[in-house]
């Protein structure tokens, strides 16, 4: 992995996750963007600003109990959902890309939680009361 340091995201990312991360955006910004832009930099600030977001959020919302559950709608590939949930937070995600799902129950595997923790699918979103919904 180049200048990844998974220590600074506060979660594990693999070297295959992470090439899962790249061929991710270059399949969904093939013919939106230039092929010189720089790839692994845009999927490193994406990484990154899922740990801006959980330290944005955390420090606004008092601690949520285990009790309580929340759910990150559009969780993407998960980082924010892996931060939240390595916190002690009880945060469910939901997504319609399920390539983007497929990385994320890996992210949540690596870092020992559990891949049910996100789906795409709207009865996943039904079947539970929400405290949060971000």
């Amino acid at each position: 992995m180049n200048s990844l340091d998974s220590k600074k995201l506060g979660f594990l990312v693999t070297d295959n996750i992470w090439k899962q991360i790249l061929n991710y955006y270059r399949k969904k910004y093939t013919g939106v963007i230039p092929s010189s832009f720089p790839m692994e930099e845009f999927a490193m600030q994406r990484l990154q600003s899922a740990k801006e977001q959980f330290e944005k959020i955390t420090s606004r919302v008092p601690k949520i109990t285990e009790k309580r559950i929340c759910l990150d709608a559009g969780c993407g590939f998960g980082g924010f959902l892996v931060l939240t949930n390595l916190s002690g937070f009880n945060f469910y995600g939901y997504d319609t890309d399920e390539e983007a799902l497929d990385i994320a129950r890996q992210l949540l595997i690596i870092n020992g939680l559990s891949s049910k923790r996100v789906s795409n699918s709207p009865f996943f979103i039904g079947k539970r009361k929400y405290d949060l919904i971000i």
